[in-house]
């Protein structure tokens, strides 16, 4: 049985964020649910300081401005300085020359350690034509675990591709995690949140079998609220945040449905 929720609540990392301007509230209160300690930033002129006392970053690239990429650059090197665990999320990529632009900027100049985005986000950053296009381009023609798998060489990095079933890479092992609910789509900002608790878990341990318990941790959540509340998205949300503070190691080990790829 794991015991990574006990070992977190434990540690209380700070989870240093800089989000995009739709989720900050939802993103600091998973964070919080599930063990950590948020610090939400949108001024580069404190993204140094913030960075000394964090224990991981994570960077939600869905807010473009020329403040905020400064910001993301300035913390995110601070970071890499201090061997700390960083998250990026290259929000509707594909859907603009700048957000395209400024994710080739930000992967150029700063070490990313956890790539997370849908498969249509992630392949696009990797230069494997897909298809769709945007925040929600989880359809395609294409092996989603290949994707991670070209991906995280590419970037040397942990890659999560989030959809109908998660997939988790580093380039030599993989993880696909079948829980999950149709639900997450529906409520806008639950890639966000997973970003939120990949820093928590990040800050814990980065391996990527962490990481795939880690998205696991957001994907029985969300599956139990679904049990619940199977057409009612605002009740949904609600469920599924108060799961992601009650979830045990026991619940998790008990539903998480987690299968590790060979090849």
């Amino acid at each position: 049985m794991t015991s990574i929720l006990e070992e977190i609540r434990k540690e209380n990392p700070v989870v240093l964020d800089i989000p995009n301007m739709v989720t900050p509230q939802k993103v600091a209160d998973a964070i919080s649910y599930v063990g950590g300690s948020p610090i939400m930033c949108d001024s580069s002129n404190e993204g140094r300081d913030l960075v000394a006392i964090a224990n991981s970053l994570v960077l939600n690239l869905g807010t473009m401005n020329d403040d905020n990429v400064k910001l993301d650059i300035i913390a995110g090197q601070a970071a890499n300085n201090r061997n700390l665990p960083v998250i990026v999320d290259p929000v509707a990529v594909s859907a603009s020359e700048l957000r395209t632009e400024v994710f080739k900027k930000i992967s150029n100049e700063v070490n990313i350690d956890i790539l997370r985005g849908n498969v249509g986000e992630i392949a696009f950053t990797a230069g494997i034509d897909w298809g769709p296009r945007g925040i929600d381009a989880d359809d395609g023609n294409g092996d989603r675990v290949q994707v991670a798998k070209i991906a995280a060489k590419q970037f040397h990095s942990i890659v999560v591709i989030s959809g109908i079933d998660d997939v988790i890479s580093d380039g030599s092992e993989t993880y696909v995690v079948h829980n999950g609910s149709k639900e997450l789509a529906i409520n806008v900002g639950s890639g966000d949140v997973l970003d939120g608790v990949l820093g928590v878990v990040a800050a814990h341990h980065r391996g990527v079998h962490a990481v795939a318990l880690g998205t696991a941790i957001v994907s029985v959540a969300g599956e139990l609220a679904e049990e619940k509340y199977p057409a009612d998205p605002a009740s949904f949300e609600m469920e599924f945040f108060n799961n992601l503070y009650k979830l045990d190691d026991h619940q998790l080990s008990d539903e998480i449905r987690i299968e590790k790829i060979n090849n």
